[in-house]
């Protein structure tokens, strides 16, 4: 898109602006109306005219937007201009009133370096006329600030080495929130998973763990506009339940199940909606239950102090 803007010497300066930015952040017609708003000298010019080039680059992630400017100076010099800030829309309508500053500077320098022509003199000789009525500019329009709680609903798969004497397999879904303005988010993901027979001392022994897990994850760091890393905290509760087997009068006995989790994740946002995550954990059970089997007494498992998972889930985002 191109603009024509105008000096006090009638010398006119074409220039044309290319805008690029995300979907969640002001349409190119949006920037468009914000600079002409605000650039007094400014109007849109047709195809085809010979213009300087003012290119706006708009990047957003979660709770930080950047918009730059970058053109060519009268005196054949690169120049560029940065806002920043956590609201897109607050970004681009400050990198807007920049843009038309700079139009409108770039206008009266080229009007100062070329001298007024016979046509420029005339129109600027007093007349009897008076003259006209100041026109008052309407107030720049601001793009409304992108407030409220975002949701996460997804399932995934997790295996950890919580509770048995081999690794436990199984299935998770979670639902988290999150304000859209800031970094933070919570969770609630609830699980099941389960091992294969295993032979232990005197007989066989088969351990499964259900469980709740409330997770805080204070913030979170966006290398790329869709692409960000996690770093959260999580309390664990369930019930572990362990079959015995090969023995006469086998049990299943179950015991109460605590922990603390550190958890590492990565995430993938598509479009804003398709939610792709890796995760690893550490973490530690509150209690060491053991499991053994009687008369005569035999230990089957003792769980671990210290005990790591990873998981892969899919989800969506509203």
């Amino acid at each position: 898109m191109a603009f024509s803007a105008a000096s006090g010497h009638a010398q006119e300066s074409w220039v044309r602006i290319e805008y690029t930015a995300p979907p969640e952040c002001p349409s190119e017609a949006d920037f468009i109306e914000q600079v002409l708003i605000r650039a007094r000298r400014a109007r849109l010019a047709g195809p085809g005219d010979l213009a300087h080039t003012m290119k706006i680059t708009v990047e957003s992630q979660p709770g930080q937007s950047v918009a730059r400017l970058e053109f060519v100076d009268t005196d054949s010099q690169r120049v560029q201009r940065e806002v920043s800030g956590e609201e897109c829309g607050e970004v681009v309508s400050g990198i807007a009133l920049v843009t038309a500053i700079a139009i409108d500077a770039r206008a009266e320098k080229q009007g100062a370096q070329s001298p007024p022509d016979r046509a420029s003199s005339e129109r600027a000789t007093p007349s009897a006329q008076p003259p006209p009525a100041a026109v008052p500019v309407p107030s720049p329009r601001t793009e409304p600030a992108r407030t409220g709680v975002r949701w996460d609903v997804g399932i995934g798969f997790l295996t950890t080495s919580a509770v048995a004497p081999s690794l436990l397999y199984g299935l998770d879904a979670f639902v988290a929130l999150s304000p859209r303005n800031a970094g933070w988010s919570a969770r609630l993901t609830l699980a099941y998973l389960e091992g294969p027979n295993l032979n232990v001392d005197r007989g066989e022994a088969r351990f499964q763990l259900a469980f709740a897990r409330a997770e805080a994850c204070p913030l979170a760091l966006s290398p790329a506009a869709q692409l960000a890393f996690l770093p959260c905290a999580a309390f664990d509760a369930g019930v572990v339940a362990a079959a015995g087997g090969g023995v006469p009068d086998p049990k299943s006995p179950t015991a109460f199940w605590s922990g603390a989790s550190l958890i590492a994740r990565i995430q993938l946002d598509l479009q804003d909606f398709l939610l792709f995550e890796v995760q690893g954990e550490l973490g530690t059970p509150f209690t060491r239950e053991r499991f053994y089997f009687e008369q005569p007494e035999a230990t089957a498992h003792t769980v671990d102090s210290v005990r790591w998972g990873v998981g892969a889930a899919v989800g969506v985002r509203f």
